[in-house]
C-alpha cells in the first residue's frame, strides 16, 4: 500500500496520498462559520482582546453596526457578546463568541435570530456549543465523538438535528493545479441526484461546441462503506489543446441529520495549466481517495456498523499515488 494520511471532516474520515496537502478548510457547526486563528498566543493577550472588542462593541462606528448588550464571561478562556441593531424599525439580534485553547482562538460571528428563539440559542452557547469545543492538530483525529473542523472539533454524539457543513481541500504539490475537495454537510439534498442533475442540465446555445467535446470517462452507481453514492468523471477541452479533468463523486444525505449527511469529492485542474496525470492516473488517484470516506468511528461505539446497521469498512482501499 502507498503511504497515505488520515484526516478528520466533520464525522467522516478520508485517506489521501501522504504527499498530498491541505489547501483550504472550512467548518460550520449548528449556528454557521467557525473560524480560528494564532493572534492571542497566552490567555491574559487573549483576555485583553475580549476587553478591547467589548469597548468597541459599546462603541459602534455606524448606527447600522449591531451594538453590546451583554458580555457573557465563560470562566476566563471563553466569552459571550450579545449584540443587537434597530433596523427598517425591526430588531437584529445577533452574538460573537469566542474561546482560547492553548494559543488558537475559534470564533464566531452571526445575526438574523428569531427573538422567539434567542434565549433558547444563548443556552446552546453557553452550555453545549463552547464548553464542548476542543483544539486539535490538523491530522489529529478525535478520540471521542464529535464533529471535525479546521484546528478543531465539536464533542457530541451527532444524534441532535443541526446544521453542520465541513470541508476540505487538498492540493498535491508534484501535480500543479490538481485540487480534491472533500465535503460534510446536513443541508437539505437537492430533490435530483448527481447524475440525474447533470442529465437535466439546460445548455445554452453558446457552449453547445464545449459540450460536444466532453468525454465521459466514468459514471453511474457508486456505493462506499454503507452509503449509496452516484458518480461522473468528464474531461474537458481547453483552447490550449489540453483536456482538464472534472470528477465529482456524491452521496445524497438525510436534511439536519449529523451522522447521515450528503457527502461529496470532487477532483479538478485548471483550465490553463496542463494536467500533470494522464487520464488513467487521475481516475485511479480519484477513486481511492473516494473509497477511503467513513464514518468516524469512536471506542465503546458501534465501530463496526453505520447509523443504518450496516456493516463499515475501518479503512479505505490501498491509496494509489502517482509517480
Amino acid at each position: 500500500m502507498n503511504e497515505s494520511k488520515t484526516y478528520c471532516v466533520g464525522r467522516y474520515l478520508v485517506d489521501v496520498p501522504a504527499n498530498m496537502e491541505p489547501y483550504a478548510q472550512m467548518g460550520e457547526y449548528m449556528f454557521g462559520l467557525v473560524q480560528t486563528n494564532t493572534k492571542y498566543p497566552n490567555i491574559a493577550a487573549f483576555q485583553q482582546r475580549m476587553r478591547a472588542r467589548e469597548n468597541g462593541l459599546k462603541n459602534p462606528d455606524h448606527k447600522s453596526d449591531l451594538a453590546f448588550d451583554r458580555a457573557i464571561d465563560l470562566h476566563d478562556n471563553g466569552m459571550i457578546f450579545l449584540k443587537s441593531a434597530a433596523m427598517y424599525r425591526e430588531k437584529i439580534l445577533g452574538f460573537e463568541a469566542y474561546k482560547w485553547i492553548n494559543g488558537r482562538t475559534f470564533f464566531i460571528d452571526t445575526d438574523g435570530f428569531d427573538p422567539d428563539k434567542y434565549a433558547q440559542i444563548t443556552e446552546n452557547l453557553k452550555n453545549k456549543f463552547l464548553p464542548s469545543l476542543r483544539a486539535r492538530t490538523p491530522n489529529q483525529i478525535p478520540q471521542d465523538a464529535g464533529f471535525c473542523l479546521k484546528d478543531g472539533y465539536f464533542s457530541d454524539d451527532g444524534k441532535t438535528p443541526q446544521h453542520e457543513i465541513a470541508s476540505i481541500t487538498f492540493e498535491l504539490p508534484s501535480v500543479p493545479g490538481l485540487l480534491v475537495h472533500v465535503t460534510t454537510m446536513t443541508a437539505k439534498p437537492d430533490a435530483k441526484s448527481l447524475l440525474q442533475r447533470v442529465d437535466s442540465g439546460v445548455i445554452p446555445g453558446a457552449l453547445q461546441s464545449l459540450v460536444s467535446g466532453i468525454r465521459t470517462l466514468q459514471r453511474g452507481e457508486h456505493d462506499v462503506n454503507g452509503r449509496k453514492g452516484e458518480e461522473g468523471l468528464w474531461s474537458l477541452p481547453t483552447d490550449a489543446g489540453f483536456r482538464t479533468y472534472q470528477f465529482h463523486w456524491e452521496a445524497q444525505g438525510e436534511h439536519l441529520q449529523p451522522l447521515k449527511p450528503t457527502l461529496s469529492v470532487e477532483l479538478t485542474t485548471r483550465a490553463d495549466q496542463r494536467p500533470g496525470l494522464a487520464e488513467e492516473q487521475a481516475i485511479k488517484l480519484f477513486e481511492s481517495i473516494v473509497n477511503s470516506v467513513r464514518l468516524r468511528q469512536t471506542p465503546g461505539g458501534d465501530s463496526n456498523f453505520d447509523v443504518d446497521g450496516k456493516a463499515v469498512a475501518r479503512k479505505g482501499d490501498p491509496l494509489y499515488l502517482p509517480d
